[in-house]
C-alpha cells in the first residue's frame, strides 16, 4: 500500500510482507483522523499475522496537533503487537539542524515507552 504525499499529507508507504511502515513528509490534513483511518484499520490487520522484525520509520517535516496523535496511535498500534512477541524498531529521521523535530520524536518516544533510534540526515 502506497499513498503519495501532497501538500498537506505524507508519503506513506505500508508493506506487510516486509514488516515495514515509512511515513515521510508534511502532516496537515484538515482531518488527520480520516486521512489516518485506513492506516489504523491496515495495522489492525497487520497485528494478526505481524512480522518480525517490523520496522518503523518516520521523517515528518512537519505536523499539526491532530497528525501528531494519529501518529502516537499508529505507534501504540505496533507497541501493542511488540507486547506479542514481535521485535520493533522505530526510526525517528530529522534534518541534522532541526532540533525541535529531534525533541518532537523524544517526546513521541517517551508517550508511547518505545525505544527509538534518531537518525540526523
Amino acid at each position: 500500500m502506497e499513498v503519495k504525499a501532497t501538500l498537506n499529507t505524507p508519503y506513506i508507504k505500508f508493506e506487510p510482507k516486509l514488516g515495514l511502515l515509512e511515513i515521510k513528509g508534511r502532516s496537515v490534513p484538515e482531518n488527520a483522523t480520516q486521512f489516518y483511518m485506513f492506516l489504523f484499520e491496515n495495522i489492525t490487520q497487520y497485528a494478526t499475522k505481524p512480522v518480525s522484525p517490523t520496522v518503523v520509520n518516520i521523517h515528518l517535516e512537519y505536523y499539526n496537533t491532530t497528525s501528531s496523535f494519529c501518529i502516537i496511535r499508529v505507534l501504540k498500534q505496533f507497541k501493542e503487537i511488540a507486547t506479542k512477541g514481535c521485535k520493533l524498531e522505530i526510526n525517528w529521521y530529522y534534518d541534522k539542524e532541526d532540533v525541535d523535530v529531534k525533541e518532537a520524536g523524544e517526546d513521541f518516544q517517551a508517550i508511547v515507552e518505545l525505544p527509538f533510534n534518531f537518525i540526523a540526515v
